[in-house]
């Protein structure tokens, strides 16, 4: 259908009309637009101005009203719509003497809101980035300073908000919180000690990083990723949830882990830490991870589990060139119970496992200290195993519990070994030098319990408050003492020690061959540090005689008598620290044998089955009972020394000697010579000898004293050069002298033997002498030898009444046969020189006195010599 005209020309007259009328509604939206933009543009820039102070006090409150601190800034920006900005903002609480402390300060807090900061109730926010904060953390005797309920137990209800029923309910957290994420950039932590009423320089740590993110998983919880980081050193990642309107915090896992490489340096820790890390060469990577629940209103009542991870560790503890010990750790931690924690640490310290010993009260006063925040902590130590060359120490296992309740610590099933070598060049300088001057080396195994407080009282010794049992089992231990040349090896046996006590028990040692048993002692702890005192020992040794090289005091012991068999010791021994020169520890020893051995002086002359009693203190070494075997007969004495240096040193005893086989002596003193002898017979003696020591050595013998007298039965002595020489001069042939006596008496002084009166007769000869016979073998005596068989000859003839006992018969008799008879009945000589090199020479016209012709008498007569010199040997009562 064809339009016309008249329908062309209404439509056109509409379509102008309609343009008319749309232009007034598009002036009106360009004014509303530019009203809005007016408006936006006015809160943009005039808003912050007037709305900041709004904010700022807003904020205080909030912090007011959550904690128990302030939070000052010096400035705040406000970015709208949703930014907020701090500058210098810090947190502030108090101590307990209610001075002003700055827990945190930041350089720059950045706050985006997750909503208009509208209405009365608290700013929500959904993104917190802090720059350079830095955290102040000083402890003090009373812990963390204003960390103490810096929670308010109860918040400040403010802020209601109007339910769907029309109710209203006081604003919880969970109402606001909105975090999405928490961000920390360049972070400082500022740790300063303040126990004890000291000032110590604060510990710094640079550079940490921290970021925190949450999703709202139902109602108030959320759970969160969180990571952070000190770059190379540390590294730091948990996650779990968190209830923010009980303030509930579960960590299902954290891990942090440390990494520290040798020679790199580790510039965001403190200087001081730095060089320690440079100077020991600190290398290794450690791993703390677990798990806890924390209600932060109630940290009393914290759960948690946690593993401390040591795989492998070093450093250098020692000076030796490359010297890199080994240290590796495994420690497992939990939250305790609190009934459980204070039955432990209450419970006496007792090595038993035992039911009975578990029910004991403590004889330990435990205090209660005040009301802490924190639960008790139980620490089971898997591995601990620190290894340097030549030395290792290595816990297997040891469980401690840690009670803030009450102040109060405990380990039990403590169990370790300490292994030392002979090489301990990679110890510390100090150490190496002690074990080097001891030579200390071997393996020693340990248990032990103890128990203490968490802060030592001052004014007393730490170790005095700290109750503990030890057990040590010493194996192979090789020590020396620092005057001896060698040590003693093979130590092994029980050493148990507590707070009182150390007590040695079933102890065994050696020293070349000769062994050595400890069987109990008891060491008092007691001012152990002015005074060592050793009670109620009880030991033993077992020598072997061979052994030689012992240091002082015993060298001479050792050298001299060589004893040999198994002494028995009772006694005790007491060191004050800082003895004066001259003065002597205190001891006492009652030292017993009932079938030993010694080997006596240089001529090695062996006593066998000795039995001895020597009571020994550092005043008088008492010689009470001294029998024994020697050379076929048998030997006794006693004495006492007054012990010395040099010629304090004195001594005075008495000797017995009973049926000495000369033969035997004859036959030790030619293995010496290399020349065979004749000596024969039976010996007896008896001496008080005497003397003291001497300022130099080797010199004993100038003040050594003696006196004494001895008889020869059934002997054969002509063999020796000066009576060979002598049997000569008297005309009577070697070859005829047959075994005989001899008799008389002696004196020891200026390393002389002065013969007084001595007498020696065989059936054809006769001797009577008397002069000196020095150490160094030279002789200077007048001896006068008859020929008895010519004598008895002569008597027949002349019938002389030799059988009388009247003295003046006898002598008038012999002098009558003297002179009516050949001068060769009497011969007088002069021997002089050396007892291998003797020079006999004769006295002419030798007179007879009454003594001569009294021995000479009862020589003719077969008497007993002894009886005729007037001699008695052998210890009376025997």
């Amino acid at each position: 259908m064809e339009r016309t005209d008249l329908e062309l020309t209404q439509r056109e007259i509409a379509k102008r009309g309609a343009a008319r009328g749309r232009r007034p509604r598009r002036r009106r939206l360009y004014w509303g637009l530019g009203v809005v933009a007016g408006v936006v543009l006015l809160l943009y820039f005039v808003a912050p101005m007037v709305v900041t102070p709004i904010l700022r006090e807003r904020l205080q409150r909030m912090v007011s009203a959550h904690l128990n601190a302030d939070l000052t800034m010096d400035g705040l920006s406000y970015h709208f719509p949703y930014g907020l900005s701090a500058h210098n903002a810090a947190l502030v609480a108090r101590d307990e003497r209610g001075e002003r402390v700055d827990l945190l300060r930041v350089k720059e807090l950045d706050l985006h809101l997750a909503k208009l900061p509208l209405g009365k109730g608290p700013l929500v926010f959904k993104r917190v980035i802090i720059k350079e904060p830095s955290a102040r953390l000083i402890v003090n005797d009373n812990g963390l300073v204003g960390a103490r309920a810096l929670l308010r137990s109860e918040l400040d209800q403010t802020t209601w908000i109007e339910m769907p029923d029309g109710e209203r309910r006081p604003a919880r957290p969970s109402d606001y919180f909105r975090l999405r994420r928490f961000e920390i950039q360049g972070g400082q932590i500022v740790y300063e000690d303040r126990r004890g009423g000291q000032t110590r320089p604060p510990v710094v740590w640079k550079n940490l990083q921290l970021g925190l993110d949450t999703t709202p998983s139902s109602g108030s919880l959320y759970a969160y990723d969180l990571s952070a980081k000190n770059a190379p050193l540390a590294q730091l990642n948990a996650h779990g949830g968190f209830d923010v309107d009980t303030l509930r915090l579960d960590v299902e896992r954290f891990v942090l882990g440390l990494q520290v490489e040798r020679g790199k340096r580790q510039e965001q820790l403190p200087p001081e830490w730095q060089e320690i890390l440079r100077r020991y060469e600190v290398a290794g990577s450690l791993t703390f991870s677990g798990s806890a629940t924390v209600p932060l209103r109630n940290r009393e009542a914290s759960t948690y589990q946690a593993m401390v991870e040591l795989p492998t560790g070093s450093a250098r503890i020692g000076e030796g060139p490359g010297r890199v010990d080994r240290l590796a750790l495994r420690v497992r931690l939990s939250s305790g119970d609190q009934a459980q924690a204070d039955r432990e640490v209450t419970r006496p310290v007792v090595l038993s496992d035992t039911a009975v010993a578990a029910t004991q009260p403590s004889t330990r006063a435990v205090a209660l200290a005040p009301a802490v925040t924190q639960p008790p902590t139980v620490v089971h130590l898997d591995l601990l195993d620190v290894g340097a060359p030549g030395a290792s120490f290595h816990v297997e296992k040891g469980v401690a519990t840690i009670d803030p309740a009450s102040g109060q610590w405990r380990v039990t099933d403590l169990l370790c070994r300490l292994e030392l070598g002979t090489d301990r060049s990679g110890l510390p300088t100090r150490v190496e030098e002690l074990l080097n001057k001891f030579e200390l080396s071997g393996k020693v195994r340990m248990t032990a319990t103890a128990a203490g407080p968490l802060r030592p009282a001052s004014g007393a010794r730490v170790m005095d408050q700290v109750d503990y049992q030890v057990i040590a089992y010493p194996r192979d231990v090789v020590v020396k003492s620092p005057k001896w040349q060698t040590p003693f090896t093979g130590i092994s046996g029980t050493v148990r020690a507590n707070r009182d006590t150390i007590v040695v028990e079933n102890v065994e040692a050696r020293f070349h061959d000769d062994k050595f048993f400890v069987t109990g002692a008891r060491i008092p702890i007691a001012d152990i540090d002015k005074e060592l005192r050793i009670h109620e020992i009880v030991g033993s040794a077992q020598l072997t005689g061979n052994v030689t090289d012992y240091g002082k005091p015993f060298e001479f012991l050792a050298r001299e008598v060589r004893p040999a068999g198994t002494f028995f010791v009772l006694g005790s021994f007491a060191r004050r620290k800082g003895l004066k020169p001259g003065e002597r520890p205190e001891f006492h020893f009652d030292i017993r044998s009932d079938d030993a051995a010694a080997t006596l002086g240089k001529k090695q002359i062996p006593v066998t089955e000795l039995k001895s009693e020597v009571v020994a203190t550092d005043q008088l070494i008492d010689f009470k009972r001294l029998d024994g075997n020697v050379l076929g007969g048998s030997v006794t004495g006693d004495g006492q020394i007054v012990p010395g240096k040099g010629t304090a040193m004195l001594y005075q005893g008495n000797v017995w000697v009973r049926d000495v086989d000369l033969k035997a002596l004859g036959e030790l003193l030619a293995a010496q010579s290399h020349k065979p002898s004749r000596l024969s017979g039976k010996g007896n003696a008896n001496a008080r000898v005497e003397g003291t020591g001497s300022d130099v050595p080797g010199r004993g013998l100038d003040f050594f004293k003696a006196e004494g007298q001895f008889e020869v039965l059934e002997g054969d002595f002509w063999s020796l050069p000066a009576l060979d020489e002598v049997a000569r001069g008297a005309k009577v042939s070697n070859d005829a002298l047959t075994v005989g006596q001899a008799a008389g008496t002696f004196k020891v002084h200026d390393k002389t033997v002065e013969l007084t009166n001595a007498a020696l007769s065989s059936p054809v000869l006769g001797v009577q002498g008397s002069g000196t016979v020095g150490f160094d073998g030279a002789m200077d005596l007048r001896v006068v030898a008859a020929p008895l068989a010519d004598w008895k000859d002569q008597i027949k003839r002349t019938k002389i009444p030799i059988l009388s006992d009247v003295a003046g018969e006898v002598f008038g008799g012999l002098q009558k046969m003297i002179n009516t008879a050949t001068k060769t009945l009497l011969y007088e000589f002069r021997v002089t020189g050396t007892a291998r090199r003797p020079k006999v020479d004769a006295v002419p016209a030798p007179v007879l006195s009454d003594g001569l012709a009294k021995v000479f008498g009862g020589m003719v007569k077969g008497q007993k010599l002894s009886d005729v010199v007037g001699v008695t040997t052998g210890r009376p009562g025997k």
